[in-house]
């Protein structure tokens, strides 16, 4: 290689508006190329000439904008090529091409090659687009590169064509000829000039358009088409269904067709298909609607194939059902017209069942009315001759349907959701809630008739206990007759009986012959008290009680002691309360309900005001509610004019008191009583119990049992048993001659 010659002998550049030029040589004295001004003599640039000979038109060329072509010696812009085709008619193959090559030193698959990038500013040192190459085992693919931050370079990989052509948009691994991947979805925009939107034609393999799915401006709808437009469905904007082409003037051979005999042989389905069985469908039968309207199944393949291919399965078009429908419709109005309404709006019914529905379209009965019916009789057909299974109920039946028609009936006011809420109320029973001896067969209803013969034996049940009752009023009548003079009070004449068997009362005091009890409680841990007893030899009183554990013994008669949370002492001039009736008050359920109350005196015998509360609030009478199972407590409370005062409970238990309670058995062989007293009685008779707060004592209930003596001239020494409930494990009998005061 020799140094530059300055040579300025243009002899050799015969190319109009060339200049002084320096030429380059190689071994041989032959010239390897140049490099030398070159205008057109007002506007110059440089050109390089390559080769051996050195003329014509420079093969690269730089004007003085700045702007390079090659094989251009008037580029317009910064890089112009032009050239002779290379390619010809074919674009693949191993021939050069006549643009620019990349080529890498260093393959290693899967690498990508820059082809051609741009960043937006220059004096930006990343790209911000790019166009590349990558190369693998498979081939080679390209890949178009954008960017959503400048200064972050290459972002976004936003188009992709892999070795088989496949071409990816938002993603590189296109699974078809074009695979689309980005949440804002696809755009079709058609132009403006003939009211076509986005257009899509679809074709078969040997290149035949077979249809179109496209937008239309004018109507805002999306078709889908045939070839030449004919046949096809619109999807409206803003409509939730297809519309199927239907113009008159498309159609031929119109006919009327006649379909609710065909109907009766048509079979609505729900179903899953075997690829998706968690999708419930609801459909037909291809097969089945072949049989009644052929016209709107395509038949395929008539072999047994479960997996039948895609050409050789049987479809339905579903589209005419409904025309086929609309027309059943109006041949069953024909049938039915005769059925009329004073209003438009259809009054009476006839499901497929042939349950007659009047002002309801769901019948659930041969005949059901949704509303008052108006007649003047009422016959349930009753004939033995269409009954079977015939049986009659027994007394028990009678006496259940009477505890269910006590305990278990609610009667109710309401209305129907269908009726004017102006309306009356009505009165009846709410089917859930009723036995389920009155419903109708399907348990939302109540037959009136059943509800009668339920009511009736019910009757039947309580009369019996009427006959029963007035049955042991009359023993009792005729016993207390045979006693005692029929003028006495019902009190003079139990108090004359106690008496008669050593029971005395006097002086807010009851005396007793005999007593016997299974727990006797004498005092209280607010107010411990003792017993009195005299002494046998000399007379005198001895009070004994309990101390530290210790039986002792007081010459005296047992006096109250001051309560230990500091209440007031008791007295002789303490008031003094007496209940009357039951304590506790057990009743049933539904029951009427009065209170005795109780007698009240000062010490000098008059009668005291009493005040009251029911579960701790003040009323003025005792009023309970007796529908529900409760627990109620009575407080009376009396005042002297000293102002002491004394205090009294008694307990009502309405059923079962809202928790378990349990009544002792009355016929306790524990609680047994021989008597040959005055009379006979057929029940116990019940003296209450009287606590007495402020003055410290308390008399326990005493049952008398049931006198079975015949005996009415004679009376025996008595045993009475006392039962003290709060402590049923513990039993003390006392047998004396004398009174136990």
């Amino acid at each position: 290689m020799e140094l530059l010659t300055l040579d300025t002998d243009t002899q050799n550049v015969a190319t109009a508006g060339s200049g002084q030029i320096i030429g380059f040589r190689g071994a041989g004295d032959v010239n390897s190329g140049a490099i030398g001004g070159y205008g057109d003599g007002s506007n110059g640039g440089i050109g390089i000439w390559g080769g051996s000979t050195i003329s014509g038109l420079p093969e690269l060329y730089v004007n003085n904008a700045g702007n390079v072509g090659i094989g251009d010696i008037s580029p317009g812009n910064p890089l112009e090529i032009n050239t002779t085709n290379k390619l010809g008619s074919s674009f693949t193959g191993t021939a050069a091409g006549e643009g620019v090559r990349v080529t890498q030193t260093n393959y290693t698959s899967g690498n990508y090659v820059s082809l051609i990038e741009s960043a937006y500013d220059d004096a930006t040192a990343s790209a911000s687009v790019r166009i590349g190459a990558m190369f693998d085992g498979s081939g080679s693919s390209l890949a178009f590169g954008t960017t959503n931050s400048y200064v972050s370079g290459i972002t976004n990989t936003a188009m992709f064509i892999d070795s088989a052509g496949d071409v990816g948009i938002g993603v590189t691994a296109p699974g078809d000829k074009l695979h689309i991947k980005d949440n804002a979805g696809v755009i079709l925009q058609g132009d403006t000039v003939n009211g076509w939107g986005g257009y899509i034609a679809w074709q078969n393999s040997a290149g035949t358009k077979l249809f179109n799915t496209s937008s239309y401006d004018n109507d805002n709808s999306f078709y889908i088409q045939d070839t030449d437009s004919s046949n096809g469905v619109k999807l409206a904007q803003n409509s939730n269904s297809w519309a199927s082409a239907s113009d008159v003037r498309l159609k031929e051979n119109v006919e009327t067709l006649t379909v609710l005999d065909r109907l009766n042989d048509y079979r609505a389905v729900s179903y899953n298909f075997k690829a998706n069985p968690d999708k419930a469908q609801v459909g037909v039968i291809a097969q089945e609607l072949y049989q009644i309207f052929p016209e709107l199944v395509d038949v395929g393949s008539f072999d047994q194939n479960e997996t039948p291919a895609l050409e050789d399965t049987w479809s339905v078009t579903y589209a005419p059902l409904g025309a086929i429908a609309l027309q059943g419709v109006s041949e069953l109005n024909a049938r039915t017209s005769v059925i009329n309404s004073a209003t438009t709006t259809e009054q009476v019914f006839i499901d497929a069942l042939g349950n007659v529905g009047i002002g309801t379209t769901s019948s659930a009965y041969k005949l059901q009315v949704a509303g008052d019916v108006a007649a003047s009789a009422f016959v349930n057909t009753s004939t033995g001759a269409l009954k079977t299974n015939i049986q009659y109920l027994e007394d028990q039946d009678e006496t259940d349907i009477l505890e269910k028609i006590q305990n278990d009936v609610n009667i109710a006011t309401y209305q129907y959701i269908f009726e004017d809420q102006e309306n009356p109320l009505r009165l009846g029973l709410i089917a859930e809630e009723a036995p389920t001896e009155v419903l109708s067969t399907t348990g939302t209803g109540v037959d009136i008739y059943k509800l009668a013969t339920f009511t009736l034996a019910g009757v039947k049940a309580q009369q019996t206990q009427l006959d029963a009752i007035e049955v042991r009023l009359q023993d009792i009548e005729d016993s207390i007759a045979s006693g005692v003079g029929e003028s006495t009070g019902i009190v003079a004449l139990v108090t004359q009986w106690l008496e008669g068997i050593g029971v005395i009362f006097s002086e807010n005091l009851a005396k007793f012959n005999n007593l016997a009890a299974a727990a006797f409680t004498v005092g209280s841990s607010e107010q411990p008290n003792g017993i009195t007893l005299f002494d046998e030899v000399t007379g005198e009183a001895y009070c004994v009680k309990i101390r530290d554990g210790a039986m002792v013994q007081e010459v005296g008669e047992c006096t109250l002691a001051a309560a230990e949370n500091g209440g007031e002492v008791a007295t002789e001039s303490a008031p003094v309360l007496t209940l009357l009736g039951n304590n506790p008050a057990v009743i049933a359920l539904n029951a009427n309900y009065s209170d005795l109350g109780v007698s009240a005196q000062d010490a000098e015998g008059n009668d005291l005001t009493i005040t009251l509360t029911l579960n701790g609030e003040a009323v003025s009478d005792i009023d309970i509610d007796t529908s529900i199972d409760a627990t109620y407590v009575v407080t009376y409370t009396a005042r002297n004019t000293q102002g002491e005062t004394t205090t009294i409970e008694r307990e009502i238990i309405v059923g079962n008191g809202g928790e378990e309670i349990i009544i002792p058995d009355e016929t306790d062989t524990t609680a047994t009583t021989t008597d040959t007293g005055v009379g006979t009685t057929t029940d116990p008779v019940i003296i209450e119990t009287t606590e007495e707060t402020n003055i410290g004592t308390s008399t326990e209930e005493v049952i008398l049992p049931e006198d079975t003596s015949t005996d009415t001239a004679s009376t025996t020494e008595e045993e009475v048993v006392e039962t003290d409930t709060t402590t049923p494990e513990e039993t003390t009998t006392a047998t004396s001659t004398d009174p136990i005061i």
